[in-house]
């Protein structure tokens, strides 16, 4: 049962979107109502002065600004409300040692926060292949330590094959970058990514998992889109990782990932290769609306 734990691994180490819906809006920042109290101002007004401190409501306003902060990417469409993407998916059953067909869905639930407060894009993703089944909720967000681009910073994540539906939620200690801002696209090459974050992908054994890994830019290759798309090129990504389950869960998993993501469609296909080198999961384009 232990291996069922390895496409769990893979979301908190890879790019990999959402489950459920969207999260009610818990901004700290809300309209100030503090303005009407204004008018109970009397001749003491020298101390009621002190009510201008409520016009800091201005500093409410900061919400739309806030909003305006989280960013568009050509490459992922992240920023893009109301598309849905399915894919055909491989995953490999570690009982059979074969490959299991099936299907995969994701799609944009548009602007939410994470649990630390953060404005982030959300997405979901659900997952069918043999005995495995997961779904997924991510949010990303676009800047960290003064660099642009798209990172996973929470992944809500239900394994149904462990948990029996219960979500676990994973809060990266730093986010991780998965795409470069589109201006430093052309020029990106190597990142680096190292975090950890508490799992409990068994419930009532919490553990935490330490994550590290690079990314290297590849540049184009060829894609041809499904229902008449016509031929791309798609910028191509390759990542290695690392993760390490404390408490001996199960062992370090030692991967890759590669991925082709086409312009104003995102993610289109993916070949993530064990510890073995063995191919473990790979997926493709099959359909898409809204883009």
């Amino acid at each position: 049962m232990k291996l069922y734990l390895y496409p769990a691994l893979l979301l908190v180490a890879c790019k990999g979107p959402s489950y459920g819906t969207e999260k009610e809006d818990t901004s700290p920042f809300t309209e100030s109502t503090a303005d009407s109290n204004s008018e109970t101002d009397t001749d003491t007004d020298t101390d009621t002065d002190t009510d201008t401190d409520s016009d800091t409501d201005s500093d409410s306003d900061t919400d739309s600004d806030t909003d305006a902060d989280l960013c568009t990417s050509a490459v992922d469409v992240v920023d893009d409300a109301g598309w849905l993407k399915n894919y055909d998916i491989t995953i490999k059953n570690p009982l059979t040692n074969t490959l299991d067909s099936g299907t995969s869905t994701m799609e944009s639930y548009g602007r939410s926060y994470t649990d630390n407060g953060d404005p982030a894009w959300l997405t979901y993703e659900n997952v069918a292949a043999g005995a495995t089944t997961w779904e997924a909720q991510t949010y990303v967000t676009c800047e960290y330590r003064g660099q642009a681009g798209l990172y996973v910073a929470q992944i809500d994540l239900t394994l149904s094959a462990l948990s029996g539906g219960t979500p676990s939620i994973v809060v990266l200690s730093s986010p991780r970058m998965y795409m470069p801002a589109d201006a430093d696209l052309p020029s990106a090459t190597t990142w680096n990514f190292n975090y950890t974050a508490p799992v409990e992908l068994i419930p009532g054994m919490p553990s935490t998992a330490t994550v590290s890994g690079t990314y290297t830019y590849q540049g184009y290759d060829s894609y041809e889109l499904p229902q008449g798309g016509g031929r791309k090129n798609a910028h191509k990504f390759l990542q290695t990782y690392s993760v390490e389950i404390s408490g001996g869960i199960i062992p370090t998993m030692v991967g890759t990932n590669e991925s082709w993501w086409v312009e104003g469609y995102g993610l289109v296909k993916e070949v993530n290769l064990d510890t073995t080198g063995a191919t473990f999961m790979t997926r493709d384009l099959t359909s898409y609306s809204g883009l």
